[in-house]
């Protein structure tokens, strides 16, 4: 599932009684948990996780290829083009082989809704990882 736990941030699916959603096996949130986690992620306090949960809801990049993990690297801000300049030519996230679910290096298209999330993080926050 894309939301995992953060030390800090006390888990707001369990709190609002959404948590049974960790024990689906699937990759497809429902409508109604979709609208929750949109509406969620813009409070100011999880405003440090925004930028990786947008990219999961909306270029279905999973977990660990946002927030990495003990074999994988996570994505950082170099890896996401959102004005794209000579051989860019639309905005895309540059998935590493490392990083990637399968073994192999992928670009992946960056609608404009995630260019528009993705621009309201401030310039001074896009220094390291994006989750």
């Amino acid at each position: 599932f894309f939301l995992q736990p953060h030390p800090a941030i006390p888990d707001p699916l369990w709190s609002r009684g959404l948590g049974d959603v960790y024990k689906r096996q699937r990759d497809i949130l429902t409508i109604k948990e979709f609208l929750f986690v949109t509406k969620l992620i813009q409070e100011e306090r999880l405003s440090s996780i925004r930028a990786g949960i947008a990219i999961q809801l909306f270029a279905g990049l999973g977990p660990t290829e946002v927030n990495g993990n003990r074999d994988k690297s996570p994505l950082d801000w170099d890896s996401v083009i959102l004005e794209p300049k000579g051989v860019y030519q639309d905005p895309q996230i540059k998935v590493s082989k490392e990083q990637a679910k399968g073994s192999s290096q992928r670009l992946v298209s960056v609608e404009p809704n995630l260019v528009r999330w993705l621009k309201s993080v401030p310039e001074d926050e896009r220094a390291a990882r994006c989750s």
